[in-house]
């Protein structure tokens, strides 16, 4: 069930220093959370072949998701049934397979084993019995998601409530652009970016040279369970003369209805729906102050064929993108950039024992509040 909090309570901050600096909160974090909720591992494209496939990471848990010789999406714990080896990819040229590089034990793309080499060492068993362990799965607007429990609760039933505050967007008419997509190393705990992400007090402030676009005045947002939803339109201005920055808008989306449409798909998906772009950003805990963020991009498919209405200096990159990349992050007139520079700053000031949440702004931080709930919600901890 998720708390509700009061308006007094909306300005508090819950979490105490160690969420943010203790390994032994990090590792409880993959168990409680991570495990035990829905995860994003891709796009529905990233499985068109048969053997195409997604390897991701959910709390503990390895899986792996397969597109299968009937055409059908399978999601498995890639874990081998004999000693516990990771399975990382489809092996073969012609007829695909999983195998694990250990003892070589097969498995075909749904899971079911196939071969055990010198299976005549063995005591006789049932291979029914050691295929490799489903995991749940579900499709929604293009995207993958999996859990490591295939009787956990519905996708429809996590996700019940956040669809009509969503955008007109179609995803799955948009095309990716990999121009855009980027992996971000930031040096912060998950949770501080993803707080960053929701809080609307700063948009004026630290975005100023690079959201100008929106009119934060009119921002407003909801929760629903524990996932965020937020909008805000469009500036009269931008709006009035937005053929002369060269952006595609997406012509399915009503003028009228053009914004930025925001949201964190609990724990750690952000989806970013604006004008021109459908986007999603994935938070991955590497420690108790690193992070790695995974940005994927569609557009119009007009706008991804051509390639040409924006290039990013940042796709020359071949490494993750670090604010350390930037003499001057704050004058780097990207947004990411100047998020990480912050978030880094405050992992900082947390580590270093000085920092004291103060007073927060009743609506455009009361995310923040209501953020720490739902991870308390899940931790079991006060």
């Amino acid at each position: 069930m998720h708390e509700k909090i009061s308006s007094f309570e909306t300005r508090m901050f819950r979490l105490p220093l160690e969420a943010y600096t203790s390994d032994k909160w990090y590792q409880e974090e993959q168990m409680r959370i991570f495990n035990n909720t829905w995860q994003f591992a891709g796009y529905l494209d990233d499985l068109k072949k048969v053997g195409d496939h997604i390897c991701t990471q959910a709390g503990k848990s390895h899986i792996i998701v397969t597109c299968a010789e009937d055409g059908s999406i399978q999601a498995m714990h890639s874990v081998c049934r004999h000693r516990g080896n990771i399975i990382d990819g489809v092996s073969g040229d012609k007829k695909k397979f999983l195998k694990c590089p250990y003892h070589s034990w097969s498995y075909d793309l749904k899971g079911k084993l196939m071969g055990t080499p010198e299976s005549t060492g063995f005591e006789p068993f049932e291979k029914e019995s050691y295929n490799l362990k489903p995991a749940g799965l579900h499709v929604w607007k293009s995207m993958v998601f999996v859990h490591p429990d295939p009787h956990a609760q519905t996708f429809e039933m996590w996700i019940h409530g956040v669809e009509q505050y969503m955008g007109p967007h179609k995803p799955e008419l948009l095309e990716e652009y990999p121009e855009e997509n980027n992996v971000y190393l930031v040096n912060c705990n998950w949770k501080i970016f993803a707080e960053n992400y929701m809080d609307g007090y700063h948009l004026d402030y630290l975005h100023s040279k690079t959201l100008y676009m929106y009119d934060h005045s009119k921002q407003r947002s909801h929760f629903v369970g524990p996932h965020w939803t937020f909008f805000e339109p469009l500036t009269e201005d931008y709006l009035k003369n937005m053929s002369k920055y060269g952006y595609k808008v997406i012509d399915h989306i009503p003028k009228l209805s053009l914004g930025a449409y925001v949201h964190l798909i609990f724990p750690n998906l952000g989806i970013v729906e604006s004008e021109s772009t459908w986007t999603t950003m994935r938070l991955i805990p590497l420690s108790p102050n690193k992070t790695l963020i995974s940005y994927r991009t569609k557009v119009m498919p007009s706008s991804a064929k051509a390639a040409k209405w924006f290039k990013s200096s940042k796709a020359k990159n071949k490494g993750p993108i670090k604010v350390e990349d930037y003499d001057k992050p704050l004058e780097s007139y990207d947004f990411m950039i100047e998020d990480m520079y912050v978030c880094e700053n405050i992992q900082g000031t947390m580590e270093s024992g000085q920092f004291e949440a103060g007073p927060l702004h009743l609506t455009k931080e009361s995310s923040i509040t209501q953020f720490q709930q739902a991870v308390l919600n899940l931790m079991h901890t006060e």
